[in-house]
């Protein structure tokens, strides 16, 4: 992801368009976290679901670009709801069988995601509409400040998580 982020900073300070390069960061993000999640949950179900779901929604939001190329210039609503509805179902899944477990990992993280995951659909749907309706207010520069601190605060919980649950603990002899 922070891939994808340099790029869209270098090209933007080129001045070249970059919300093309968004895209990538949809679908990544959709596999990356639905991967995630097909491990989390051993429930045979949801993985035969996640499976159908990781190969079926990057294959349908191509043939969208296919039948659609101009979408592919813009924020293109139907692909970000498309990868982040079941991001959503997943992270609440996962945090309902997580209150029949005393000690939970991947909590904090998928807490963070889900609001991350909410607000960004809505920063994203908002920001469509400015950029498509409302060339002259400043709005669509603080909606992704907004983003940028949400995705800041979702990034503190990653590593409170670490913290707690993966780092390196000290042996004591």
């Amino acid at each position: 992801m922070a891939v994808v982020q340099l790029v869209m900073r270098v090209l933007k300070e080129n001045h070249m368009e970059n919300i093309y390069v968004s895209h990538a960061y949809f679908i990544l993000q959709f596999v990356f976290v639905s991967l995630l999640f097909k491990e989390l949950i051993p429930n045979l179900r949801f993985r035969m679901l996640s499976k159908y779901l990781l190969i079926g929604i990057p294959i349908i939001v191509s043939i969208l670009f296919v039948f659609d190329p101009k979408a592919f210039w813009n924020f293109y609503i139907p692909e970000i709801i498309m990868c982040s509805i079941p991001l959503i179902g997943y992270i609440i899944y996962y945090l309902f069988i997580s209150l029949e477990v005393k000690k939970s990992v991947w909590i904090l993280v998928s807490i963070g995601l889900f609001v991350y995951l909410i607000s960004s659909l809505l920063v994203y749907v908002g920001g469509n509409y400015l950029i498509n309706n409302d060339t002259e207010s400043g709005y669509i520069g603080q909606l992704w400040l907004v983003n940028n601190f949400i995705y800041l605060g979702y990034q503190v919980l990653i590593t409170v998580e670490w913290y707690k649950n993966f780092r390196r603990k000290e042996v004591v002899l």
